[in-house]
């Protein structure tokens, strides 16, 4: 009620086997535990992100496991149960994704081979080629677990609110000529705003009836959206981030700027502060001039490059190298990006992210679904 409408579910497959009984098998669990998210999740607004490893996390402690002297790794029979527990939360997941448009999944790419997520990666790749919600996390540092959302050992923070800047708004309002250090002014004084108005509905919080224990208000961050960075660049340079390397060495220094002068206003507040988009759609129903068919160069897909007409392998490159500066995002890709013929293909796209970039998080969607992502009309002047 008092935070952003996200909601994501950490930790099912390690819970559900510590709380097996000996009769219990992981179809039953898996469909409890399906039936109990429905109940409560299926008929509400919130976005839900069901975070699943394939089985159980590598770095993660269990407190049923065992195994070689002073080590906390589980026994392979749990893990391979966990396993187990995640091919029937995927058939649960392909049953009803399509009618469930508030649920999304997250799979947790392992940076290392591992043999139980191994077993389970042709179904993955069979849920994502048949379009369902499906993102690829890939656990750098902080474990993400949701827009905003990251866990750093056993602390995971909420998410006080989205904040969109929408540099185009700026670029209107820098005067001419229009460079870089015209923009910076403006750009401090909007992250001043967002901050404060962060911190305003934290105190605004604490003061309901509810709010007695504000523990959880006291860790929440605010997570800082910049819209319109793609197009912003092509002003100043002529070309998308994802073109050239000098447009993306200018990206990396917006989003390190933006980052940085957030960190600095925050502080005075103690309020945390993270760069990271929304959920899709997230923004549609409150910027203005929101068009029906935007072009191509008039989408706000924050970290994302805007044009459809660069590979895959380099958006995931460029990408990358934000995510790397912001710990933080979501590559949304279209399949139209990079014809995946099979699915061998499609698991070689996802490992190469893994290895060959800083990508955070990777969604691979239809044409029709990334036209349903954020879109705004910016001015012509």
């Amino acid at each position: 009620d008092s935070t952003a409408a996200l909601i994501a579910i950490e930790g099912v497959e390690p819970w559900l086997t510590l709380v097996a009984e000996p009769k219990d098998s992981p179809a039953k669990l898996a469909e409890l535990f399906w039936i109990e998210l429905q109940s409560r999740l299926r008929n509400s607004p919130i976005q839900c992100v069901l975070n699943l490893y394939g089985g159980l996390p590598p770095s993660g402690h269990f407190a049923s496991g065992a195994g070689p002297l002073f080590s906390q790794q589980p026994l392979s029979a749990e893990r391979e149960f966990a396993g187990a527990i995640s091919q029937e939360i995927l058939g649960l997941f392909q049953r009803d994704g399509d009618d469930w448009p508030n649920l999304r999944l997250d799979w947790h790419w392992y940076l290392a081979p591992d043999p139980v997520q191994s077993a389970l990666i042709q179904r993955i790749m069979r849920v994502i080629a048949a379009g369902l919600p499906v993102a690829i996390a890939y656990d750098r540092g902080p474990v993400p677990l949701g827009e905003g959302l990251r866990r750093l050992g056993e602390s995971i923070r909420p998410v006080l609110e989205f904040i969109g800047v929408s540099l185009p708004h700026l670029w209107c309002d820098a005067g001419s000529p229009r460079s870089l250090p015209s923009l910076e002014d403006g750009l401090r004084q909007t992250i001043q705003l967002a901050v404060r108005a962060a911190v305003q509905k934290r105190e605004f919080v604490r003061r309901l009836p509810r709010s007695a224990d504000s523990i959880a208000m006291d860790s929440a961050v605010v997570a800082i959206f910049p819209i319109g960075l793609d197009w912003i660049v092509r002003q100043l340079v002529g070309k998308g981030f994802a073109e050239d390397e000098g447009a993306l060495k200018l990206a990396e220094t917006l989003v390190r700027y933006l980052r940085d002068a957030a960190e600095r206003e925050a502080r005075h507040f103690a309020l945390g502060v993270v760069i990271d988009s929304p959920g899709p759609r997230h923004f549609v129903d409150s910027l203005p001039g929101v068009g029906s068919q935007p072009d191509d160069d008039q989408r706000a897909e924050g970290l994302n490059p805007c044009s459809r007409n660069i590979g895959l392998r380099r958006q995931i490159h460029s990408t990358g190298r934000l995510h790397a500066v912001a710990q933080a995002g979501t590559l949304t890709a279209s399949r139209a990006a990079a014809p995946l013929e099979n699915i061998d293909q499609l698991m070689e796209t996802i490992d190469l992210a893994c290895r060959s970039s800083e990508l955070v998080r990777l969604r691979l969607v239809a044409d029709r679904q990334q036209s349903e992502q954020s879109m705004v009309n910016w001015p012509d002047s």
